[in-house]
């Protein structure tokens, strides 16, 4: 069993300033939600005439709702800078762009293409825009005033499924290309991701707001004015932090390696996370708790069996399928692809929740400020360890203190997307 609290106290002080490190700046996070705006206000002009391309259902002539909203790690407050190739990466929004229609018999190609047109039709939008990709159109900001971040665009209909379940109601239906000219509609379910991972987070966020929003103001005086002007976005509690060292120590520990593909995707790492938490109060013991009950799980690798007194957070089915199911979604299977190349997947997982344990007993044990560095430079990477662990910091235990300046970076993970199930 993994103890990473062996002196809390200093074991907070050190996770809470890499997951600062990791987050984003409320300045930086001003200028994304600002760009996606401005950009949901252009899409909202949308042709419908080219939405409705090849359809035979009746083009409305009132005034169509339109939606852009964010998915993935920056709506869960979960945001982590990627990481490829040995250095942190340019940042990485994924949005929605919901239109207030049913599919009916309109075409998944149509409206991608209907949201290309829209974007190519605008001066800037269009100087910045990629080739149409599987699901999204990526606008880059990256060469725009050194903003460095991209926004993947995921256009989207009302969704179909008329289940009673919690947060199926906010299913959308998307398009999802096949080939070179193949499209499909796919069903996702993003906003009822989020409402499942508040549920899970509520009671720790009622406990930290407070402060939270304090420290905010402390941090970035020229962004919140007071207590009362930090949005809900800016308060991180355990688990949210838990998450985000769990993430960057992945990416950073996969770097290279040939089973870098095999790496456990975001929406697994999350999901199991939110499953693991058990309100724990610190970011430490948090870590704590994830790490020993994934790692309980390691004897389905071993001899198929599964850790007796515990939930089902991953299934081994006599077949030898994995099983670790979407909680908004069950039928949708995360971990489907476990199963293939002699459970390559399956076996990345358990390697990385093993460096886990040997990594982060070296660091909270380390009292050597040089070594320790050393080891966040070789999990973290270079810029969290400079800012956690400066040169300039006195030996031992007490380096942690050194710093609560939160760097000037605008951090946001590529996470698994979009989340995906069956109507």
């Amino acid at each position: 069993m993994i103890n990473l609290t062996r002196n809390l106290l200093e074991s907070d002080k050190l996770f809470d300033k890499i997951a600062d490190e990791l987050d984003i700046p409320p300045s930086l996070y001003k200028v994304a939600v600002d760009r996606y705006t401005a950009l949901g206000n252009w899409l909202d002009e949308i042709s419908l005439t080219d939405v409705f391309e090849g359809s035979e259902d009746s083009i409305p002539t009132e005034k169509i709702g339109a939606d852009i909203f964010p998915q993935g790690s920056f709506a869960l407050g979960t945001v982590v800078k990627p990481w490829a190739g040995g250095e942190e990466q340019e940042y990485d929004i994924d949005l929605v762009f919901q239109l207030d229609l049913e599919i009916g018999t309109k075409h998944a190609q149509a409206l991608k293409k209907a949201v290309g047109r829209r974007l190519k039709s605008h001066g800037s939008y269009s100087k910045m825009l990629k080739e149409e990709g599987k699901r999204c159109w990526t606008i880059v900001y990256a060469e725009q005033n050194n903003t460095q971040f991209h926004l993947d665009i995921l256009p989207a209909l009302n969704g179909e499924s008329t289940s009673p379940l919690p947060h199926r109601d906010k299913e959308i239906s998307i398009s999802d290309k096949i080939g070179s000219s193949h499209y499909q509609w796919l069903s996702s379910n993003p906003r009822g991701y989020a409402g499942w991972f508040k549920e899970k987070n509520i009671v720790a966020f009622n406990r930290v707001a407070a402060f939270e929003r304090k420290r905010a103001v402390a941090m970035d005086e020229a962004i919140f004015a007071t207590v009362h002007d930090v949005p809900d976005q800016f308060v991180r509690t355990p688990l949210q932090r838990a998450i985000q060292i769990l993430k960057r120590h992945r990416d950073v520990r996969f770097n290279g390696l040939s089973n870098e593909k095999e790496k456990p995707i975001s929406m697994i790492i999350t999901t199991l996370a939110a499953l693991s938490y058990g309100n724990e109060e610190s970011t430490s013991l948090t870590l704590e708790n994830i790490i020993n009950k994934l790692l309980s799980y390691k004897s389905l690798l071993l001899d198929g069996r599964p850790p007796t007194n515990m939930q089902k957070l991953i299934e081994l089915t006599a077949d030898g399928k994995w099983i670790i199911r979407n909680p908004v979604c069950l039928e949708e299977n995360f971990a489907d692809k476990w199963h293939l190349d002699g459970h390559k997947r399956a076996k990345a997982f358990f390697q990385w929740l093993d460096w886990l344990e040997q990594d982060m007993v070296a660091l909270v044990e380390q009292n050597e400020q040089a070594r320790q560095r050393t080891l966040l430079e070789e999990k973290f990477g270079s810029r969290v360890a400079a800012a956690v662990v400066p040169l300039t910091a006195s030996t031992g235990a007490s380096s942690l203190l050194i710093s609560n300046a939160h760097a000037g970076d605008i951090v946001v993970d590529s996470p698994s997307q979009p989340w995906r199930c069956g109507a």
